[in-house]
């Protein structure tokens, strides 16, 4: 009986002390270990194949066609002549020109004599110096008409070197704007030709888009009629947008066998800050507070909580653009960081928390 008594009063003291105060629970959080970069993001632009140079030819003279040696489709050489303007006109206006000069030069000596004898005559006293000032001036007079003749000449000259219209590069002939016999002007376009061998494709590059793209860079291209991918560089980039509100944009084909001006094309640029210096890093979305930063954008600072000793640090990193659910990130982190991927809006800087291995329940 003493001792159910003795154990009952130490029942009654054990339960007066109440139990003792456990130690708050250290919070688990999810991380991940920087490390993966990223490589840009693949934008695939549709286009058309066109010839690295395009000319439309003309005469830098007018007149008749004479004849026309070549048509669309047909190939041409360097130096070959492709059309011919009818030359006697401008032979016969040549001659005139020549002759007028021939007039000139025989009005310039008659006037050049006349103001050395009125010369003459002042010294003796039998002229008056009004008489060699309009001696002098029919000499100045005539001066001016022969330098004048002597640039028509020239020019009617030149005129008629320009009766052939003679291919620049070797090349084909995608259209003809004037058929034989037909009167044209000066720089009316008579053909429309394009270079052999050389090949670009255009494409138009959305506005916010075309800070990605610059002079030599990197592109493959692809066509429906080949599986096979083919490289080329950026050699054109528009300064004003066109139709759609996109900027026009030639890369160069590095090969163009089998390839033919107007097919359609496919260019596949990699987006990306080619200028950053360092790796970019890639996190995922839900590490980064959104409620933190009113106006997300490339470039802007943001924070992050990284785990370093059992507690989490304020990390501010500079973002990118995103990738596939995934933040770049340009600066502010450093490969083998542990940063929380989940649950940021519930932590706060120099929290103590423990790593979750995904076996365990926060508690």
């Amino acid at each position: 009986m003493r001792t159910t008594l003795t154990a009952f009063v130490f029942l009654l003291f054990a339960c007066a002390q109440g139990p003792e105060d456990s130690p708050e629970p250290v919070k688990r959080v999810k991380v991940i270990e920087v490390g993966k970069t990223s490589e840009g993001q693949l934008r695939r632009i549709s286009g058309r194949v066109v010839a690295a140079d395009t000319s439309r030819l003309s005469f830098g003279v007018g007149g008749t066609l004479a004849r026309i040696n070549v048509g669309p489709g047909d190939r041409f050489e360097a130096g070959q002549v492709l059309a011919s303007l009818d030359a006697e006109p401008l032979r016969i206006a040549a001659e005139q020109s020549r002759a007028q000069l021939t007039s000139a030069r025989a009005k310039h000596r008659e006037a050049e004599q006349g103001l050395k004898r009125i010369r003459e005559l002042l010294t003796r006293g039998v002229a008056s110096q009004a008489d060699v000032d309009a001696a002098l001036a029919d000499f100045e007079s005539a001066q001016g008409n022969v330098r004048a003749e002597q640039a028509n000449v020239e020019r009617k000259e030149r005129d008629l070197g320009l009766v052939n219209l003679m291919a620049p590069f070797d090349g084909q002939v995608t259209e003809r704007g004037a058929e034989a016999f037909e009167e044209v002007s000066a720089s009316q376009a008579v053909l429309t030709v394009q270079s052999e061998g050389a090949l670009e494709v255009e494409v138009g590059i959305p506005e916010t888009l075309i800070r990605f793209i610059d002079y030599g860079q990197a592109v493959t291209v692809s066509f429906p009629s080949d599986a096979s991918d083919v490289p080329a560089v950026v050699t054109e980039i528009g300064a004003r947008t066109e139709t759609g509100a996109a900027y026009p944009v030639a890369v160069r084909l590095a090969e163009s066998a089998d390839l033919r001006a107007g097919m359609t094309a496919s260019v596949t640029f990699n987006i990306g800050l080619a200028e950053q210096e360092g790796p970019v890093y890639l996190i995922p979305l839900s590490a980064i507070a959104i409620d933190a930063i009113p106006n997300p954008a490339a470039g802007v600072e943001a924070p992050v909580y990284v785990v370093a000793d059992g507690q989490l640090t304020t990390r501010m990193v500079r973002i990118g653009d995103v990738r596939d659910n995934e933040l770049e990130v340009y600066a502010g982190l450093n490969a083998g960081d542990l940063v929380v991927s989940a649950g940021v809006p519930f932590l706060f800087d120099g929290m103590p928390v423990a790593i979750w291995n995904g076996d365990l329940v926060d508690g």
